[in-house]
């Protein structure tokens, strides 16, 4: 990619962001819509101070889910710039990044559709979601511009040791940004796995340019029992050497990660990882329960102007899978693998869509882009096919400028979500930690539901009653009774917590009301309790 055309796509995502921003100071605050970026500010602070990754300090815990993402934001610590100006900017380049994945992974797709590339990467840089993560110190975006690229470089020929250490490193990147991008890489790996067992089963080989003659370098007979060292485009198949090379890579990036998640909690994955499905667990407990939030995250990716893209998307995903048996067809399948099994597994494991549905953001870039291409195709069958009264240019012209006019609609509506979000956060959850951090001893001991604005403003010893930090909670996230009993066996002094989460904790005696959050776009306000044990 020419670097002006990333410098195109880093103005307008910094343009994207700073707009969101500016909207929201201009309402009165200024922050981040949702209060686990704090978390990572809170990881990330520790780590340029203490060189540990604790939440509190001294203490290493298990508790950031994307330690690439909480490393990035403690460089802008060390550096001494001001934490929300270094993660805004993060966002911006992490957007900008995800454009040029996008353009490039089209380019792969197509290479002779460069201005729908072009349009794929504009879209993705002004859909509302993408904006709206890209300014919320979270690693969404950049978890999907890794995917992106990972995809790319599956789809690229060749199985030199460089293009199986750069497979593996881009695994291991996407990893320590999410967990969740495993999923990703055993589809990828999948994939070059049966194209390798295809063509062996067919005794596939590859051959040089036809321009080539007999006689010349590279050069076979008709017998064809050598292959030569060039690859037609398609799926990489490494050998065993670049498995290896690819794992090494891999485990890299991987291993620090997880050897600090085992020294800490026991576990490989971050303790979020367990908590959260503990939690939701109640969303199981019947058909009933289950069955609208599950079609709440198959639905909640198509909110926005791609809604227009989602006959071109089921085209080209029924196009593709009719063609299974093309090899060239092999690197469309992939994201349509990963956008299916993402959406299944959260599905099944943690439907939640609140926050706009970010778990499900990750799988946007990939949907607009397949959306694209099959809108496309459906014009030009259309072309090929137009009745009188009904002219291409017409029809093109209709298109674009809807998808363009719901673009923009949707772009604002997201700038004003990004408002209230942060006003909420801000004048509840920050509030919250703010009057604990005036108005109580440096020791006393603060229960909370949600932690990011409490560890990183309140400065006191901390109970997690998510199970973020503490890992002892969450066997019994969901029992208010234990949860009583474990906070006066702790003599928790304080309990910070949302009403709507919990039935019968705060009605407990011993807890008396002392502050209340006052953000006029909250449905509930966020509540501090001082306990008095006997």
């Amino acid at each position: 990619m020419p670097p002006r055309r990333f410098l195109l796509f880093t103005a307008l995502a910094s343009s994207s962001v700073a707009v969101y921003v500016g909207l929201s100071a201009l309402g009165g605050t200024i922050g981040f819509p949702l209060d686990d970026a704090w978390i990572h500010q809170t990881y990330a602070r520790s780590l340029a101070e203490s060189g540990q990754l604790a939440y509190v300090p001294g203490q290493p815990s298990a508790g950031s889910t994307s330690p690439l993402w909480t490393l990035l934001v403690a460089a802008g610590y060390k550096l001494n710039i001001d934490y929300r100006l270094w993660t805004y900017a993060l966002g911006a380049l992490s957007l900008a990044l995800c454009a040029a994945c996008v353009e490039r992974l089209s380019l792969r797709l197509q290479p002779d559709r460069p201005r729908l590339a072009f349009a794929a990467a504009l879209l993705c840089l002004f859909e509302w979601h993408l904006a709206w993560a890209a300014a919320s110190g979270m690693e969404t975006v950049l978890f999907a511009a890794l995917a992106l690229a990972l995809i790319e470089r599956t789809a690229r020929p060749g199985v030199r040791p460089r293009d199986a250490a750069i497979f593996g490193a881009l695994g291991g990147l996407l990893t320590v940004t999410r967990p969740e991008g495993l999923l990703l890489i055993g589809l990828a790996g999948a994939v070059a796995l049966l194209e390798a067992v295809r063509r062996a089963m067919r005794r596939e080989v590859h051959f040089p340019a036809e321009s080539a003659k007999p006689g010349e370098p590279g050069w076979h007979s008709a017998s064809r029992l050598q292959p030569t060292s060039r690859f037609q485009p398609g799926v990489s198949t490494p050998g065993a050497s670049g498995v290896l090379i690819s794992v090494l890579s891999f485990a890299l990036f991987v291993f620090p990660a997880a050897w600090i998640n085992l020294q800490a909690s026991g576990t490989l994955f971050p303790n979020t990882f367990y908590a959260k499905q503990q939690e939701y667990a109640v969303y199981f407990s019947s058909l009933a329960a289950w069955l609208p939030r599950a079609l709440d995250v198959l639905t909640a990716p198509f909110v926005g102007a791609q809604v227009l893209l989602m006959p071109g998307f089921l085209l080209e995903a029924a196009t593709s899978l009719r063609r299974l048996r093309d090899r060239a067809t092999w690197p469309f399948v992939l994201p349509l693998a990963w956008i299916a099994a993402h959406l299944a597994v959260y599905a099944l494991r943690l439907p939640v869509t609140y926050q706009h549905g970010r778990y499900l953001m990750p799988i946007l870039p990939a949907i607009v882009l397949i959306g694209l291409h099959g809108s496309a195709k459906a014009l030009e069958s259309i072309r090929r096919a137009r009745r009188q009264g009904m002219p291409l240019a017409f029809l093109r012209r209709a298109a674009l400028g809807s998808l363009i006019a719901l673009v923009a609609a949707f772009w604002i509506v997201g700038a004003g979500a990004y408002r209230i979000d942060v006003n909420i956060i801000e004048r509840e959850l920050v509030a919250s930690a703010r009057w604990i951090e005036t108005n109580t001893p440096p020791d006393a001991l603060i229960a909370a539901h949600d932690i990011g604005a409490m560890g990183y403003f309140a400065h006191r010893p901390l109970l997690d009653l998510a199970g973020l930090i503490s890992p002892e909670v969450i066997p019994i996230i969901r029992d208010e009774a234990a949860l009583r009993t474990l906070l006066r066996v702790r003599r928790a002094d304080y309990l910070a917590a949302p009403p709507g989460f919990y039935t019968t904790l705060l009605d407990a005696p011993e807890l008396e009301r002392v502050f209340s959050g006052d953000s006029p776009f909250a449905p509930e306000h966020w509540l501090v309790f001082r306990a008095i044990w006997e």
